[in-house]
């Protein structure tokens, strides 16, 4: 039988009399809110093909290797029903997971996509950003119940190279009554490590729950009878510009001496001027989390004073010619 990732279909579309238990590790994502400005892909490949969808099983190919919790792909999967981006199910029995949108989603219309699926990789090496996104969805219940789609969103999931940091953008959003057609009643998202098809068990499992724009990450230990609970949930659906970030503390691979070997920029988060040490000469690029370069600069050996008052406000990334697997964050707030 073809395993379509369902992962609670146990749970989420059947009565259920008991509980599925996990043992539950700590989240290893440091977990930020915002808001930036929505803009759709520019140069999308599309992963629909023009084929109208519902529960869509798509293979995205990286150009790079993904560390998702403990594991490196270089593949996934994006399954049913409709947003969840998965280790390849065929080859484990146990996979990791980010539902950016837990929610059964179709195209909102039964002869041509109007709600297209695609993707595209910008930025250059060791930089690149896979982009994904989810344009003018609708939700099954509502489409094949009445044949309307009163509520449509579109959002978007990044997965960074070399970082391995991951982002949902949330873009234009018509929501009216998703409490109706949600899974859970209210809006999902959703992270798994180790999940094992053959027990229902997992490692670890994270929802975001509160204020849609100021959410706090909660781990789910185990499943009731009614699946989640409005606590393990988002209480409104996130607006325009809405933005989750799910950044590691150190990078992959990077053991603990040599992490501390990084150049070190203070203060952190900096306004003005980030300043930092260099023992040679180095070349310095900064890159914006859109994976644009913003600026570059020639490192002395000795102190090093930064000027980024041009910058905006928002996350960058340093990367050192001398060491250029490890870029270093700054946080610029003004």
């Amino acid at each position: 039988m073809k395993k379509i990732v369902y992962f609670l279909l146990p749970v989420v579309f059947s009565v259920i009399t008991h509980c599925y238990h996990a043992q539950v590790t700590s989240f290893p994502y440091e977990f930020s809110a915002f808001n930036e400005p929505y803009v759709p892909l520019q140069n999308p490949i599309s992963l629909d093909e023009g084929i109208v969808w519902d529960d869509p099983e798509y293979f995205i190919e990286l150009p790079f290797e993904w560390v998702i919790f403990e594991d490196t792909i270089t593949h996934f999967i994006l399954g049913g029903p409709g947003s969840q981006l998965v280790q390849d199910y065929y080859l484990h029995d146990t996979i990791d997971a980010v539902i950016p949108y837990f929610a059964d989603i179709i195209n909102v219309n039964d002869t041509m996509v109007v709600s297209p699926i695609a993707y595209e990789i910008v930025g250059e090496a060791p930089n690149r950003i896979c982009k994904i996104e989810w344009s003018n969805v609708g939700f099954y219940d509502e489409w094949m119940n009445t044949g309307l789609a009163g509520n449509t969103l579109s959002f978007q999931f990044w997965i960074y190279e070399t970082t391995h940091d991951m982002r949902i953008h949330f873009g234009p959003t018509f929501i009216k009554s998703a409490n109706l057609f949600q899974v859970f009643g209210f809006p999902c998202v959703m992270l798994i490590d180790e999940l094992d098809f053959n027990t229902q068990t997992w490692s670890g499992m994270w929802t975001l729950a509160g204020p849609a724009d100021n959410p706090q990450v909660v781990s789910v230990s185990e499943f009731g009878p009614l699946g989640l609970d409005p606590s393990q949930l988002l209480s409104s659906d996130p607006q325009e510009g809405q933005v989750y970030s799910f950044q590691l503390p150190t990078p992959i691979g990077v053991s603990e001496q040599s992490s501390k070997d990084r150049f070190h920029l203070f203060p952190q988060p900096a306004k003005d001027q980030v300043s930092f040490y260099a023992d040679a000469q180095d070349r310095i690029t900064v890159w914006n989390a859109q994976g644009q370069v913003v600026m570059q600069y020639t490192a002395s050996i000795g102190l090093n004073t930064l000027e980024i008052s041009s910058l905006s406000d928002g996350l960058y990334y340093l990367q050192s010619t001398n060491d250029e697997k490890l870029p270093t964050k700054l946080l610029v707030q003004h």
